[in-house]
């Protein structure tokens, strides 16, 4: 029982710990200081990621990032402060490009754990908007990365409210084991064999056999996120375009 209480008491320890190195990273499309400034106010973030088009002026972007800061320090927080560039859809709809690009800023964040929240803003461009609400599944799925998802709200000049989630990726659902074969895959950007994802996962230290490694990727096939393709005699694995969002 004395031990049963002593491990507890570690694990709640441990998780008071983790919850004061959290870090709160808030994300916003470029737009008007006064809702990015609002944005700032409720969720008081660590570092604050501006997703701007790739031809926006470098001009604009500084002046909507002094603000940011100003405003910040106004509020006696030390906030961290850095521009994604977001590349335009060739055609109506949201980049695989685009939601890779915020993805890949947030990871680099990670070192202590992350809640990332997400703030929609009625004076951006509707298609920033549309790019970073369709990159809260991909970061809700970042959970072996130390990576959370916090709130994603809509922020007009009278109000700001929640927005409803967009559909969750069932990565929790799959394992670690299978978000490390994603992994993998992302390393070789393009088709590949059984055979190398088995010998790739065993060389990371933990020895599985062939047949455990094509049960986790036929879980990755009905969960959308690998796709299996004919090759001569044998069948290859690559990623689909979620699961470039996610891992690529």
């Amino acid at each position: 029982m004395c031990a049963r209480k002593h491990f507890m008491g570690l694990a709640y320890h441990g998780s008071k710990v983790l919850k004061q190195l959290e870090q709160i990273v808030l994300v916003v499309p470029v737009g008007g200081s006064v809702l990015i400034r609002n944005a700032i106010a409720e969720f008081k973030p660590n570092y604050l990621f501006i997703a701007v088009p790739q031809d926006v002026s470098e001009d604009v972007v500084s002046g909507v990032s002094q603000d940011a800061d100003a405003f910040a320090r106004s509020l006696n927080l030390n906030m961290g402060i850095d521009r994604v560039p977001i590349p335009r859809a060739p055609i109506p709809g949201v980049s695989k490009d685009a939601v890779i690009a915020v993805r890949r800023a947030i990871v680099a964040r990670k070192g202590f754990p992350l809640t990332v929240n997400i703030a929609l803003l009625d004076d951006a461009p509707n298609w920033l908007n549309i790019v970073l609400y369709s990159t809260a599944p991909i970061i809700k799925a970042l959970v072996y990365e130390g990576i959370s998802l916090g709130a994603i709200r809509y922020y007009t000049l009278n109000d700001a409210r929640d927005v409803v989630e967009p559909l969750r990726i069932p990565i929790t659902d799959l394992g670690g084991e299978a978000y490390t074969v994603l992994k993998l895959m992302a390393k070789v950007k393009g088709a590949v064999s059984a055979d190398v994802i088995n010998a790739m996962y065993n060389e990371t230290g933990n020895k599985v056999s062939r047949g455990y490694i094509l049960k986790l990727l036929n879980k990755l096939i009905e969960a959308k996120l690998v796709e299996r393709i004919v090759s001569g005699n044998m069948f290859l694995y690559r990623l689909t375009p979620l699961g470039e969002m996610l891992v690529g």
